[in-house]
């Protein structure tokens, strides 16, 4: 499965967000991603993905995640065709750069009969 970039053109940006003053303040204000990408995970769901150690703000980590479609639309009007598509997630797993490889693989090891 190949990732797609969700970011934001200069143009997207500047024609979904026209008018926003924090967002009109500058480029780098802005924002990067649209609305509703962003997924917040708190302690229960950290506790739940087995993430003891944060990672550091910057650092990369894989998801893989399943997720319930909510909702679909599709209109057509004299301006053109819309589509959309919700999505609930309703399980994901993240790969934990923190981790260590041979946790990733087996679990923890001192409960590891391999080990």
């Amino acid at each position: 499965m190949a990732l797609k970039s969700l970011a934001l053109t200069p143009a997207e940006a500047k024609d979904t967000y026209l008018g926003c003053a924090p967002c009109d303040a500058g480029e780098d204000n802005g924002p990067k991603y649209p609305w509703g990408t962003e997924l917040n995970l708190e302690d229960d769901s950290l506790k739940k993905l087995g993430i003891e150690k944060l990672p550091e703000v910057g650092e990369v980590v894989n998801i893989m995640a399943q997720a319930k479609v909510t909702r679909v639309s599709a209109s057509e009007s004299q301006s053109g065709a819309r589509r959309s598509l919700a999505l609930q997630i309703t399980d994901m797993a993240v790969d934990n750069p923190s981790q260590s490889r041979e946790s990733k693989l087996y679990g923890n090891t001192t409960e590891n009969p391999l080990t």
